[in-house]
């Protein structure tokens, strides 16, 4: 480290190799200050850094070296957009590297979502990835359908479900899926959610979940057990309910669409 300190680097001129070996050998985070001239050295190959990430042992290196090449406006490219959300296991880091993707313009494959489907993601997260992959026109083949299969497994604790091609699944995911959505719901309907007021009619709230932007609703019914005539009468926290208001609520079903209903009474 000393030495490697004490090199005039604009002098000595480091082969890409010797950088890849110490980030390997030793931790990009310790040495991040050898990022800036690996950036600025001309015709690297992107290639590299891929090799770079699929040999780094530490994930939290990978991490470190994301948001330095956004630091220095390193542009990535997809293959490098996949190979980081494969690496890491962190799911939240991984949702945004995927909207980041997405955001550059680059369609996510089906390497892309295979790698997110095998992490350890919540519900709304699943059937909203689910949803894209769909709009992406993703090839649902055999091995995707056995991915899809353990993360439902995994991710919600629902023993002994599978798909076995793509009809299959459709078929699961529209009508039919009854079961699959219950035991879903039972597995999240413990939190509470933070939710903002988008909407106010009258029979019922329309709210924006703040940890994913998903939409969802609050049925007059669930807002307290005492009767009252209209909605503009509830009271929440001491004051009369408005659109941008924060509240929390529970989720208490999910219908065949995938629309959440939600319940303030039930907290």
């Amino acid at each position: 480290y000393k030495i490697i300190q004490e090199i005039n680097l604009s002098i000595v001129e480091l082969d890409a190799y010797v950088f890849k070996k110490i980030f390997i050998k030793f931790s990009i985070t310790k040495f991040s200050f050898l990022l800036k001239p690996l950036f600025n050295k001309q015709n690297l190959d992107k290639s590299f850094f891929t090799n770079l990430i699929d040999e780094l042992q530490d994930e939290r290196d990978c991490i470190h070296l994301y948001y330095e090449m956004n630091k220095h406006k390193f542009e990535l490219n997809k293959i490098l957009f996949n190979v980081f959300i494969k690496k890491v296991s962190d799911v939240d880091f991984c949702l945004k590297v995927f909207s980041k993707m997405t955001n550059k313009g680059f369609l996510p494959d089906k390497f892309t979502y295979s790698s997110i489907f095998q992490k350890k993601i919540d519900a709304i997260t699943f059937f909203k990835l689910l949803e894209q992959c769909s709009n992406d026109k993703i090839v649902i083949d055999t091995k995707f359908t056995s991915i899809l299969s353990e993360s439902v497994n995994k991710s919600f604790e629902i023993k002994n479900f599978y798909v076995e091609n793509s009809k299959d699944l459709y078929n699961k995911l529209s009508y039919s899926w009854f079961h699959l959505l219950s035991k879903i719901v039972e597995h999240v309907q413990q939190e509470y959610l933070s939710c903002i007021i988008t909407k106010i009619i009258t029979n019922r709230i329309f709210v924006k979940i703040e940890k994913d932007s998903r939409l969802a609703s609050i049925h007059i019914r669930e807002l307290k057990n005492q009767k009252f005539s209209k909605i503009s009468d509830y009271e929440y926290d001491g004051q009369k309910i408005y659109v941008g208001q924060k509240v929390k609520a529970k989720i208490i079903n999910m219908d065949e669409y995938g629309r959440i209903n939600l319940s303030i009474k039930q907290l």
